[in-house]
């Protein structure tokens, strides 16, 4: 699930640049409260945060390459938090696997398919 969740946070920091909201050359300083246990951004920094900055192509990358959780945190207070991610959630479970054609189930939808059976 957590890898999940690290997606729809990269398809909101993606909505958001394609709305101008944000660039992926946007820098993100960092600091010391961004530290998380295990984290890439921290053993590359060798634990010491302060005054490094990262593009937010970076952020991404350490995100969904490496499931960086303190990109993962830096990106969540970005896009707008838990609600911004939810409602990505809903689309995708309430509207799009609904409503898109599978070629895998001779172009139906999930609920065309479900009922055929």
């Amino acid at each position: 699930m957590a890898s999940t969740f690290k997606i729809a946070i990269a398809i909101a920091v993606i909505r958001q640049i394609e709305s101008g909201n944000h660039s992926l050359r946007d820098i993100i300083q960092l600091c010391d409260s961004h530290q998380r246990e295990g984290a890439y951004i921290i053993s590359r920094f060798e634990n010491d945060m302060a005054g490094v900055q990262l593009s937010l192509q970076n952020l991404l990358q350490y995100n969904l390459e490496y499931s960086d959780n303190a990109a993962t945190d830096i990106l969540l207070r970005i896009t707008g938090g838990h609600a911004t991610i939810q409602s990505i959630f809903k689309y995708i479970e309430g509207y799009y696997n609904n409503k898109r054609f599978h070629s895998a189930i001779d172009y139906k939808s999930p609920i065309e398919f479900e009922y055929a059976c």
